[in-house]
């Protein structure tokens, strides 16, 4: 009987010993586990040290886009911006979609966000390595600032996120004031230079609320298609913003097998921005010649 029991001490200790063993490996990988957005913050909300208002009644663009747009018969759609492409008119002249296409500049994520003040930064680059993998030198501007993520409309991740903001720009420090604590709905995708392992923005849809506290999403390129019977489409209630990313999101899924455009060769779309190192060596962008890609630059010391 007593060696019967010294046994059953001894499984007990052992027991205890190896919970803690297993536990230690799985404290140390929650201490590295990714953060993302536990709550939605109600649009229009400040932040802190901001010199402006969130919320406006037009886009806070760097420079103005570009005055060819009037091209198209229709606004620009989220289908598009999503990288699914489709029919368009231009000029009364029917553009059909091609058998196959990249979609480089297409929005893997769409998350209403706020630029946070004194973030603004910008290197000089002398080179370029495309999705592709092709490198060329080049001369050029890259501008970054963080973001407070308010709500992702489409996928998931953290609560703060660095994004390249503007390329190929000079003298961007002066507009820094101008976005600055301002709200934005962002289409943002893996940055287009492989080099830097960082999100960057593709499109941007103006915040502005009324009065009476209602919300509305303003099309990027809204000012091209001032005519009554585009309004629905260039101004958008934020749940009809919402609903009709969802419904493009669904559409692209069940067209593209899940890729981010149309044809083999395309990477599959990134739901989670916390996982924008998994989409580098998914591309195998992380074996190149030249070495893995960098982290973007961190915020200056003010």
């Amino acid at each position: 009987m007593r060696t019967r029991a010294a046994m059953m001490v001894f499984h007990a200790k052992f027991a205890v010993l190896l919970a803690t063993f297993l536990l230690v490996p799985l404290t140390a990988c929650s201490e590295d586990a990714p953060e993302y957005l536990e709550q939605d913050i109600p649009p229009c909300t400040p932040v802190e040290g901001a010199r402006q208002a969130p919320c406006a009644s037009d886009v806070p663009w760097f420079f103005p886009p570009h005055a060819a747009l009037d091209r198209r018969d229709e606004p620009f759609t989220i289908r598009n911006m999503l990288g699914v492409q489709h029919p368009y008119t231009a000029f009364g002249v029917l553009r059909p979609v091609p058998a196959s296409y990249d979609s480089d500049y297409a929005g893997h994520i769409v998350m209403r966000a706020t630029y946070l003040p004194d973030t603004f930064r910008c290197i000089r680059t002398t080179a370029g390595r495309f999705p592709n993998g092709q490198e060329m030198a080049r001369s050029s501007i890259q501008c970054f600032a963080d973001v407070r993520a308010n709500s992702y409309i489409l996928g998931t991740g953290p609560p703060t996120l660095t994004l390249i903001v503007e390329e190929w720009g000079y003298g961007l420090s002066r507009l820094e004031e101008k976005f600055e604590g301002r709200e934005a709905v962002l289409f943002i995708g893996p940055a287009i230079d492989h080099s830097i392992e960082v999100w960057q923005v593709f499109d941007t849809w103006g915040v502005s609320q009324f009065d009476d506290g209602t919300v509305t999403i303003l099309h990027p390129y809204g000012f091209a298609w001032p005519e009554p019977e585009h309004q629905d489409k260039v101004v958008r209630t934020l749940p009809a913003f919402t609903k009709a990313v969802q419904e493009a999101h669904a559409i692209r899924m069940a067209k593209h097998g899940g890729r981010i455009g149309l044809g083999e060769f395309n990477p599959m779309v990134v739901l989670d921005a916390n996982m924008l190192h998994r989409y580098h060596v998914d591309t195998r962008n992380t074996k190149h010649a030249s070495g893995p890609p960098k982290p973007p630059p961190p915020v200056p010391q003010r």
